[in-house]
């Protein structure tokens, strides 16, 4: 293998990652990326590299979900044990307790006595359909139908009685306005007009997440005390201890804790790890989702989707590291407390995903489609970043 000194092959280079601090090598015509310098093998086929590439980092994933699993059977082994052993007295005093020390781990959410309150649940999702390669229409035509069943379903896990439950899909969608995404801004538009209405559950979905029937707890947790991170059984990005995004649900008061989520990361990346961080700055500590599985409709690995953003710059926020280092200035005004925005469209049922079907007969009124004005950010300086053609590098 070659020195990280050695010169590198033709059409080979060196870039650094500011996420993993730490260079890695890439070969743009077949976008192998690797941690490592290429090797005379790698320099002689790049297409086997980024197949050796992906293979490795597949297996990876396969052998960190196994040990996951084991590790999770333990646990649930240990508790078992724990149990037959505890005097019934000290059981409410116990589980309280570990509950309430779980830190940002995976742990499955209970539901404990005084929490089974009327659920009321708003499950918010960010939603453009700018650029054709998403196929975000089409994901949310597969979305709304896939989460009504879903949440429309009656099942034991959820310890609700029909009258204790209800839900909502709201679609906030960005309008044509030549900005760049804002899915930070378009969330907390969606708890605002979710909260108006009378919801105390807000799950922030992206919609090309599917869950499983297992996860139905974890939706159905009314106002959880802990955030939980539903999409923490999704198997691209489970390797980031600190990975915050793609499903999550709060209560109202752990979210205006925070100030929700900041209003001025234009474009994709950044949102959810400012979000982590306040979280962290608030003594907030989440809870994973252990039990089920996620479908992905954009069916990528993390390698993939990492190759598909470096030719897409106009998706990406370009200036994601310079809003993460505001955080210690900014957060406390930067969120709901400095929100500006404007609805100027409204639909439900099937005219809200686009005239598509699938949606369970008489729970059409469960979706509809907010059409948001986003508008900028005050003086702020990403003002002059947020327009789709901001491409500069960071």
């Amino acid at each position: 293998m070659s020195s990280t000194d050695d010169p590198l092959p033709p059409k080979w280079q060196k870039l650094y990652s500011n996420s993993q601090k730490r260079s890695y090598w890439y070969h743009a015509e077949s976008k192998a990326s690797q941690w490592h310098p290429p090797s005379a093998q790698d320099a002689a086929d790049p297409h086997l590299a980024r197949a050796n590439a992906l293979e490795k980092a597949k297996l990876e994933q396969q052998q960190q979900r196994q040990q996951q699993q084991q590790q999770r059977q333990q646990q649930q082994q240990q508790q078992s044990t724990t149990t037959k052993k505890r005097p019934r007295d000290e059981g409410s005093s116990s589980s309280s307790s570990s509950s309430s020390s779980s830190s940002s781990s995976s742990q499955k959410p209970k539901i404990t006595p005084q929490a089974k309150v009327a659920a009321k649940v708003a499950v918010i999702v960010p939603f453009r359909d700018l650029h054709i390669e998403q196929n975000r229409k089409s994901h949310l035509k597969r979305f709304a139908p896939h989460l009504v069943t879903f949440l429309s379903s009656k099942s034991s896990s959820s310890s609700l009685s029909s009258d204790q439950y209800k839900y909502k899909l709201f679609i906030i969608e960005q309008s044509n306005d030549s900005r760049k995404f804002n899915r930070g801004k378009l969330l907390n538009v969606g708890y605002v007009e979710a909260k108006k209405q009378g919801f105390n559950t807000f799950i922030f979905h992206d919609v090309d997440l599917l869950p499983s029937p297992e996860l139905l707890p974890s939706y159905t947790t009314p106002a959880p005390p802990n955030p939980i991170h539903i999409a923490r059984v999704w198997s691209r990005y489970s390797n980031n201890a600190k990975y915050f995004g793609g499903i999550v649900s709060f209560s109202g008061d752990s979210f205006e804790k925070l100030n929700g989520f900041p209003n001025n990361f234009w474009g994709w990346g950044g949102e959810d790890d400012e979000l982590q961080l306040r979280c962290e700055k608030c003594g907030i500590k989440w809870v994973g989702a252990t039990e089920g599985s996620i479908e992905d409709l954009e069916n990528m690995d993390i390698e993939e989707k990492v190759n598909l953003l470096r030719g897409k710059k106009e998706w990406k926020n370009m200036v994601k590291w310079e809003n993460l280092k505001e955080h210690d200035t900014t957060w406390r005004e930067n969120g709901l407390k400095d929100l500006v925005y404007e609805i100027v469209g409204n639909v439900e049922g099937k005219e809200a995903i686009f005239g598509g079907d699938g949606i369970l007969p008489g729970e059409e009124n469960r979706v509809c489609r907010m059409t948001v004005d986003v508008k900028l950010n005050n003086n702020h300086w990403s003002n002059a970043k947020s327009g789709v053609d901001y491409i500069e590098q960071y």
